[in-house]
C-alpha cells in the first residue's frame, strides 16, 4: 500500500488525516508553531498535547515511522508519501 497526500507547506497550518482512509477531518489555517517538539490537537484530537517530527533542514525531507511501526512517512516538497513498507529515501 502507497497513499500519497498533498499537504503544502509544513508551516500552513494543521491539519488530521483519518488513519487508513488518509482522509483530511480537520484542517486549522492559523499558523502554530510546535514548542519543545509538540503541538496541541484539533478536531477529534482538540487539546491533546502531540509529538511532532521536524523537517531535516540540510536535506530538506522528513521522514518517521507510525509508534506501532504499521506505516512509514515521508514529506518531500509538499507530499507525503505513506506506505506500510519501509520507504526507499532519496537522500
Amino acid at each position: 500500500m502507497e497513499k500519497y497526500l498533498s499537504v503544502g507547506g509544513l508551516i500552513s497550518g494543521r491539519g488530521v488525516f483519518a488513519v487508513g482512509s488518509w482522509e483530511r477531518v480537520a484542517r486549522d489555517y492559523e499558523l502554530a508553531y510546535p514548542e519543545d517538539g509538540h503541538a496541541i490537537g484539533i478536531g477529534p484530537m482538540e487539546g491533546m498535547v502531540v509529538p511532532v517530527e521536524e523537517l531535516d533542514y540540510d536535506t530538506e525531507l522528513l521522514y518517521f515511522v507510525s509508534p506501532d511501526r504499521r506505516y512509514y512517512f515521508e514529506y518531500d516538497q509538499g507530499s507525503i508519501t505513506i506506505s506500510d513498507k519501509p520507504i526507499l529515501r532519496k537522500d
